[in-house]
Protein backbone atom coordinates (compact mmCIF):
# COMPACT_ATOMS: atom_id res chain seq x y z
CA UNK A 1 0.00 0.00 0.00
CA UNK A 2 1.62 3.25 -1.03
CA UNK A 3 1.84 6.43 1.16
CA UNK A 4 -1.79 8.16 1.92
CA UNK A 5 -2.74 11.86 1.11
CA UNK A 6 0.19 14.43 2.56
CA UNK A 7 0.12 17.97 3.02
CA UNK A 8 2.67 20.25 1.31
CA UNK A 9 2.79 24.09 1.48
CA UNK A 10 5.09 26.57 0.04
CA UNK A 11 5.86 29.83 -1.55
CA UNK A 12 8.43 32.14 -3.31
CA UNK A 13 8.96 35.55 -4.16
CA UNK A 14 10.72 37.81 -7.43
CA UNK A 15 11.96 41.28 -7.15
CA UNK A 16 14.10 43.60 -9.03
CA UNK A 17 15.32 46.66 -7.58
CA UNK A 18 17.95 49.56 -7.63
CA UNK A 19 20.17 51.82 -5.15
CA UNK A 20 21.67 55.23 -5.22
CA UNK A 21 24.04 56.10 -2.96
CA UNK A 22 25.67 59.98 -2.59
CA UNK A 23 28.14 61.45 -0.10
CA UNK A 24 29.45 65.45 0.11
CA UNK A 25 32.04 67.08 2.09
CA UNK A 26 31.10 70.72 2.82
CA UNK A 27 34.28 71.18 4.96
CA UNK A 28 37.50 69.08 5.89
CA UNK A 29 35.07 68.36 9.59
CA UNK A 30 31.99 67.60 8.04
CA UNK A 31 30.13 64.88 5.62
CA UNK A 32 26.61 64.48 4.30
CA UNK A 33 25.76 60.99 2.63
CA UNK A 34 22.29 60.53 1.56
CA UNK A 35 20.55 58.12 -0.57
CA UNK A 36 17.24 55.97 -1.87
CA UNK A 37 16.44 52.57 -2.70
CA UNK A 38 13.48 51.25 -4.70
CA UNK A 39 12.40 47.31 -5.18
CA UNK A 40 9.27 45.57 -7.42
CA UNK A 41 8.45 42.44 -5.88
CA UNK A 42 6.48 41.24 -8.73
CA UNK A 43 5.35 38.17 -7.22
CA UNK A 44 4.71 36.95 -3.45
CA UNK A 45 3.11 33.95 -3.40
CA UNK A 46 2.08 30.91 -1.11
CA UNK A 47 0.31 27.81 -2.06
CA UNK A 48 -1.15 24.73 -0.34
CA UNK A 49 -1.84 21.26 -1.10
CA UNK A 50 -4.52 19.38 0.72
CA UNK A 51 -4.70 15.74 1.55
CA UNK A 52 -8.05 15.94 0.13
CA UNK A 53 -6.04 16.91 -2.89
CA UNK A 54 -7.46 20.72 -2.30
CA UNK A 55 -5.52 23.36 -3.91
CA UNK A 56 -5.53 26.74 -2.83
CA UNK A 57 -2.68 29.97 -3.49
CA UNK A 58 -2.42 33.63 -3.04
CA UNK A 59 -0.08 36.14 -3.79
CA UNK A 60 0.68 40.16 -2.99
CA UNK A 61 3.16 42.04 -5.13
CA UNK A 62 4.21 45.07 -3.91
CA UNK A 63 6.60 48.15 -3.91
CA UNK A 64 9.35 49.37 -1.51
CA UNK A 65 10.79 53.13 -1.23
CA UNK A 66 13.76 54.30 1.18
CA UNK A 67 15.20 57.25 1.94
CA UNK A 68 18.15 57.82 3.77
CA UNK A 69 20.73 60.32 5.33
CA UNK A 70 23.18 61.22 7.61
CA UNK A 71 25.08 63.72 8.84
CA UNK A 72 28.58 63.73 10.72
CA UNK A 73 29.98 66.57 11.78
CA UNK A 74 33.60 67.07 13.82
CA UNK A 75 32.45 70.28 16.63
CA UNK A 76 35.92 70.17 17.78
CA UNK A 77 38.91 67.75 17.58
CA UNK A 78 37.54 65.78 20.38
CA UNK A 79 34.17 65.52 19.94
CA UNK A 80 32.13 64.62 17.00
CA UNK A 81 28.57 64.45 16.14
CA UNK A 82 26.75 61.81 13.76
CA UNK A 83 22.33 62.09 13.25
CA UNK A 84 20.80 60.28 10.62
CA UNK A 85 17.63 58.90 9.69
CA UNK A 86 15.77 56.53 7.43
CA UNK A 87 12.40 55.95 6.30
CA UNK A 88 10.49 52.73 4.27
CA UNK A 89 7.31 52.71 2.80
CA UNK A 90 5.76 50.11 1.51
CA UNK A 91 2.78 49.63 -1.09
CA UNK A 92 0.29 48.29 1.16
CA UNK A 93 0.37 51.02 3.72
CA UNK A 94 2.91 50.03 6.06
CA UNK A 95 5.84 52.79 6.52
CA UNK A 96 8.33 53.45 9.08
CA UNK A 97 11.04 56.01 10.09
CA UNK A 98 14.45 54.88 12.00
CA UNK A 99 16.17 57.48 13.21
CA UNK A 100 19.58 57.33 15.15
CA UNK A 101 22.51 59.71 17.05
CA UNK A 102 25.49 59.76 18.46
CA UNK A 103 27.62 61.55 20.64
CA UNK A 104 31.39 60.49 20.20
CA UNK A 105 34.06 62.07 22.95
CA UNK A 106 37.81 61.45 23.10
CA UNK A 107 38.77 63.93 26.08
CA UNK A 108 42.54 62.07 25.59
CA UNK A 109 43.98 59.61 23.20
CA UNK A 110 43.58 56.90 25.32
CA UNK A 111 39.91 57.20 26.05
CA UNK A 112 36.20 57.35 23.94
CA UNK A 113 33.43 57.76 25.32
CA UNK A 114 30.40 56.81 23.34
CA UNK A 115 26.56 58.20 23.55
CA UNK A 116 24.08 56.56 21.05
CA UNK A 117 20.45 56.38 20.71
CA UNK A 118 18.85 54.92 17.55
CA UNK A 119 14.98 53.66 16.67
CA UNK A 120 13.83 50.88 14.22
CA UNK A 121 11.19 48.56 13.52
CA UNK A 122 10.43 45.69 11.58
CA UNK A 123 7.25 46.03 9.00
CA UNK A 124 4.71 42.97 8.90
CA UNK A 125 5.59 40.63 6.30
CA UNK A 126 3.55 39.77 3.56
CA UNK A 127 2.73 36.49 4.66
CA UNK A 128 1.96 37.99 8.34
CA UNK A 129 -0.05 40.48 6.91
CA UNK A 130 -1.41 40.38 3.54
CA UNK A 131 -1.99 36.53 2.57
CA UNK A 132 -4.64 34.28 3.27
CA UNK A 133 -4.06 30.05 3.61
CA UNK A 134 -6.33 27.52 5.15
CA UNK A 135 -5.35 28.00 8.96
CA UNK A 136 -4.15 31.35 8.53
CA UNK A 137 -6.45 35.04 8.11
CA UNK A 138 -4.61 37.93 6.71
CA UNK A 139 -4.19 41.43 9.05
CA UNK A 140 -3.71 44.41 6.85
CA UNK A 141 -4.46 46.16 10.10
CA UNK A 142 -1.14 44.85 11.39
CA UNK A 143 1.46 47.52 13.28
CA UNK A 144 5.42 47.49 12.38
CA UNK A 145 7.53 45.78 14.83
CA UNK A 146 9.47 48.83 16.69
CA UNK A 147 12.48 49.32 19.21
CA UNK A 148 14.69 52.37 20.65
CA UNK A 149 17.75 51.53 22.43
CA UNK A 150 20.04 53.56 24.24
CA UNK A 151 23.39 53.21 24.78
CA UNK A 152 26.89 54.60 27.00
CA UNK A 153 30.03 53.00 26.34
CA UNK A 154 33.34 54.18 27.81
CA UNK A 155 36.67 52.53 26.30
CA UNK A 156 40.03 52.77 27.41
CA UNK A 157 43.24 51.61 26.56
CA UNK A 158 45.94 51.08 29.48
CA UNK A 159 48.90 54.03 29.46
CA UNK A 160 52.18 51.48 29.85
CA UNK A 161 50.11 48.73 27.99
CA UNK A 162 48.96 49.74 24.97
CA UNK A 163 48.03 46.03 23.88
CA UNK A 164 45.72 46.46 26.57
CA UNK A 165 41.95 47.60 26.04
CA UNK A 166 39.09 47.64 28.75
CA UNK A 167 35.25 49.14 28.79
CA UNK A 168 31.79 49.28 29.77
CA UNK A 169 28.83 49.60 28.23
CA UNK A 170 25.01 50.54 30.13
CA UNK A 171 22.01 50.12 27.86
CA UNK A 172 18.53 49.83 27.95
CA UNK A 173 16.10 48.99 25.11
CA UNK A 174 12.24 48.67 24.32
CA UNK A 175 10.52 46.29 21.97
CA UNK A 176 6.53 47.55 21.47
CA UNK A 177 4.00 46.17 19.05
CA UNK A 178 5.36 42.68 18.94
CA UNK A 179 3.94 40.25 16.32
CA UNK A 180 2.88 36.73 17.19
CA UNK A 181 -0.03 34.68 16.04
CA UNK A 182 -3.39 33.89 17.69
CA UNK A 183 -6.03 31.79 17.41
CA UNK A 184 -9.17 33.82 16.20
CA UNK A 185 -11.93 31.16 16.65
CA UNK A 186 -12.78 27.31 17.81
CA UNK A 187 -11.97 26.16 14.70
CA UNK A 188 -8.20 26.54 15.26
CA UNK A 189 -7.95 29.60 12.16
CA UNK A 190 -5.02 31.51 13.48
CA UNK A 191 -4.13 35.18 12.28
CA UNK A 192 -0.95 37.55 13.67
CA UNK A 193 -1.71 40.07 15.56
CA UNK A 194 0.70 42.99 17.42
CA UNK A 195 0.29 41.55 21.31
CA UNK A 196 3.66 42.11 22.83
CA UNK A 197 6.09 44.40 24.47
CA UNK A 198 9.31 43.90 26.00
CA UNK A 199 11.95 46.33 27.66
CA UNK A 200 14.93 45.39 29.07
CA UNK A 201 18.74 47.03 30.84
CA UNK A 202 21.83 45.91 31.18
CA UNK A 203 25.82 46.57 31.70
CA UNK A 204 28.77 44.80 29.78
CA UNK A 205 32.34 44.80 30.82
CA UNK A 206 34.71 44.13 28.20
CA UNK A 207 38.43 43.54 27.87
CA UNK A 208 40.70 42.86 25.29
CA UNK A 209 44.64 42.11 24.60
CA UNK A 210 46.74 41.65 21.68
CA UNK A 211 49.63 42.63 19.48
CA UNK A 212 47.57 43.31 16.41
CA UNK A 213 44.25 42.75 15.39
CA UNK A 214 44.96 39.50 13.93
CA UNK A 215 45.97 38.58 17.25
CA UNK A 216 43.30 39.72 19.77
CA UNK A 217 42.32 37.96 22.99
CA UNK A 218 38.75 38.84 23.92
CA UNK A 219 37.01 39.19 27.64
CA UNK A 220 33.38 40.01 27.90
CA UNK A 221 30.82 39.72 30.91
CA UNK A 222 26.98 40.64 30.37
CA UNK A 223 24.82 41.26 33.58
CA UNK A 224 20.75 42.18 32.40
CA UNK A 225 19.29 44.34 35.09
Amino acid sequence: MGPGPVYADGGGSTDAGAEGMMTWEPSSRSRVTIGSEFRHVSRANYYEYLPDGTYSHDDSPYDLASVYAQAEWQARPWWNLVGGARYDGRSDGHAGAAPRAAIVVTPDSLTTIKLLYGEGFRAPSIAEANLTTTFYSRNPSLRNERISAFELDVQRRARHWHWLQYGVALYRYEFDDLIDQVAIDTSGSLQFRNVEASHGSGAELQAAAGRSEEHTSELQSRQYL
